[in-house]
């Protein structure tokens, strides 16, 4: 609204805006405005310093789960390593061992994903709806791919 009395398109008369103009700073719109252009700069600068904080906080969850994977993983490295040396089990045994640790990594990468999702239900309905989004997204592909050819000269 006071955008639209302060378009110059809205008087084309000088007298009808001076008298405009002197009746909203007897009103005192000017400072309302300025008020709540503050109060709207200060809410937006809460909300854009909570989301920046709960980006860092991912972030530095994201980086000690990475590391927690990457210390055990070379932890079950060194102790495959040391065995391999002290010629302890037979080739088979070995094969056995690596099924194992890949099982185990990958039970603990999905436990992650699925915290990360939001729990085992979250992550059930991702999952169950991934079909559907592929489909969705093949018709909408197919649907752009008919109308290049129809936009064509």
């Amino acid at each position: 609204m006071i955008a639209l009395l302060h378009s110059p398109g809205l008087l084309r008369s000088p007298s009808n805006t001076a008298e405009l103009r002197r009746l909203l700073a007897v009103k005192g719109v000017d400072e309302q405005l300025a008020s709540f252009s503050e109060r709207l700069n200060e809410v937006m600068a809460d909300q854009s310093e909570a989301t920046l904080q709960r980006w860092e906080v991912d972030r530095q969850q994201r980086v000690r789960d990475s590391l927690t994977a990457a210390v055990s993983a070379l932890s079950v490295c060194a102790a495959i390593s040391i065995w391999q040396a002290a010629g302890f089990w037979t080739p088979a045994g070995w094969g056995a061992a690596t099924v194992v640790v890949a099982a185990w990594a990958a039970v603990y990468v999905s436990a992650r994903w699925v915290s990360y999702q939001g729990g085992p239900w979250s992550t059930v309905r991702f999952l169950a709806g991934l079909p559907v989004r592929g489909l969705v997204r093949a018709r909408t592909a197919f649907a752009r791919a008919r109308m290049r050819r129809i936009a064509r000269p």
